[in-house]
């Protein structure tokens, strides 16, 4: 039973063990135009809350899965949907790394924010 699960999975993937690790400041750029990403009405993620994703994107440029790298669980929980929705003007399947950054009732990428305005400690530790 295990074969045939671990078998199940190994076709699955088959398509993104070709995939190239890419760079977070190389990716944020392919994103095509989106929808805003906010947090629910009734969040329970900090108001300086963080996430790092780990994306699989196909050779079309759609999103085929993400897991949570580090980070506040309920805001991974708030973005995971919208992020899943997304597109990438790439061709080619690649994998990457992306912070998202809680401010208010929105959720940006880190590398989106001016530098001034990101924050001081490295994403999901507390290094400076």
């Amino acid at each position: 039973m295990r074969l045939a699960i671990a078998f199940i999975i190994a076709i699955l993937m088959a398509p993104l063990l070709g995939a190239e690790q890419l760079d977070e400041t190389v990716t944020v750029p392919w994103l095509m135009p989106r929808k805003a990403l906010t947090v629910r009405p009734e969040t329970k993620a900090a108001p300086d809350a963080q996430a790092c994703l780990h994306f699989w994107v196909g050779k079309d440029g759609n999103m085929e899965a993400t897991e949570q790298v580090c980070g506040d669980r309920e805001l991974f929980d708030d973005i995971v949907d919208a992020v899943l929705d997304w597109e990438f003007k790439h061709e080619g399947a690649f994998t990457t790394d992306l912070t998202f950054v809680r401010r208010g009732k929105k959720v940006v990428l880190l590398l989106e924010l001016p530098p001034e305005s990101r924050p001081k400690k490295e994403p999901c530790t507390d290094k400076q």
